[in-house]
């Protein structure tokens, strides 16, 4: 079938169609390279329903296909494979800690946090890290290297061609024994600005042809994924927006696997309100103690593989400012989860610019409502006079 074809010209019962369209499955392209677990959980259909659904879209692989499709390896093999796998750095031992297998090849990493708190300085650090560790792996192996590229997708003007240049310098001068110069940094980095909403949504669209059409590209970072949600071109209903956000979560999931593409995103906070202390005090919380930040997009973007790193300050104020910033992981929750911190859709008019003393506000809701379990793994980080993050 053509790949253009919609999925309501085919033989689906209105209680399978009308989920497929509510999450944004609309043509039989959509369904290339999601599994029907993954389907299931999109679409609220069972099991069986999404596998049927996969079956009669995509058909049936012949023998002959399967076979050719199936290939074995050597356990040793494979962990001669995993072992040449590059494993990227945010450039901060303390970040690069919460991380303990490392940020590999077909990874989804989110990375957020309120303004000013460091995502950009982030982002471009893992940028730099990206060419640098290809760089050192063509002058090892040769023509023998696989050459990868990365796209940096800049959707607010945050990512500048002069901010890039002047971190490849830096970079440079800091791998001055390795004889690499900025050129050969910058030669293999991407710059593409996404001015509108429709440019964004395009992009996605037709993301897997871009990396057909440039298989060196094998890691894309994106500042900010959340920008263009917040359009008020973006229709006041909530399916449009959901359909936008369904999108970008198919195509995350099927490039990161099918192409073994990096993602590192960005994404905005938007304020929220804890009903933390709720008929459990003499005197209620007002409102900007029950105020606490969270990422924008919720969940309902995320493949379940994805990491989510979270920026936050906290430990003391100097006059009206926070001195320090802290980062975590924080765990990725089904989007019908009871947490009440794990929203699954924000407000389209969220603030993104709220104030609180903290990760969480002033409402500090319990580790157990947040999803953190027992204990909070964090660690403390600073930004670089050169604009990276860096350790304490």
């Amino acid at each position: 079938m053509k790949p253009n074809l919609l999925l309501s010209s085919l033989s689906f019962s209105p209680q399978t169609s009308g989920p497929l369209s509510r999450a944004g499955y609309l043509r039989i392209h959509d369904l290339q390279g999601i599994q029907p677990e993954d389907l299931a959980k999109d679409t609220g259909l069972t099991l069986t329903e999404a596998q049927d659904v996969i079956r009669t879209a995509l058909g049936d692989p012949t023998p002959n296909d399967m076979l050719h499709q199936v290939s074995s390896q050597t356990a040793s093999q494979l962990l001669d494979l995993s072992s040449r796998l590059p494993s990227y750095s945010f450039q901060s031992k303390s970040i690069d800690s919460l991380f303990p297998d490392g940020i590999k090849p077909g990874m989804i990493i989110e990375v957020s946090g309120p303004p000013g708190i460091g995502k950009t300085c982030a982002l471009v650090g893992i940028v730099m890290d990206m060419r640098i560790k290809n760089l050192k792996e063509v002058e090892k192996h040769g023509e023998k290297a696989r050459r990868r590229e990365v796209l940096v997708v800049d959707t607010e003007a945050s990512i500048s061609p002069d901010r890039l240049a002047q971190a490849a310098e830096n970079q440079a001068t800091r791998e001055s024994g390795q004889k690499l110069s900025s050129e050969d940094i910058l030669e293999g980095i991407r710059l593409l600005r996404l001015h509108t909403l429709s440019q964004f949504v395009s992009f996605f669209k037709t993301l897997d042809t871009y990396l057909d059409e440039h298989p060196e590209i094998k890691s894309i970072v994106i500042d900010t994924l959340s920008y263009h949600l917040r359009s008020p071109s973006i229709p006041p209903d909530a399916g449009s927006r959901s359909r936008i956000v369904a999108l970008i979560k198919q195509e995350l999931q099927r490039c990161s696997t099918r192409y073994e593409c990096t993602f590192v995103v960005s994404v905005q906070m938007a304020t929220k309100f804890s009903d933390v202390g709720e008929g459990n005090l003499d005197e209620p919380l007002s409102r900007d103690e029950r105020a606490f930040l969270m990422p924008q997009l919720g969940v309902s973007w995320i493949p379940m593989k994805t990491k989510r790193l979270m920026f936050f300050y906290g430990g003391g104020m100097v006059g009206h400012r926070q001195v320090k910033r802290f980062a975590t992981i924080i765990p990725v929750l089904p989007p019908n989860s009871s947490h009440s911190a794990y929203p699954s859709s924000q407000n389209q008019n969220g603030n993104a610019n709220g104030t609180n003393s903290g990760m969480w506000g002033n409402a500090q809701p319990s580790q157990k409502e947040i999803g953190l379990g027992s204990g909070i793994d964090r660690v403390e980080y600073r930004i670089s006079s050169e604009g990276m993050l860096a350790d304490i």
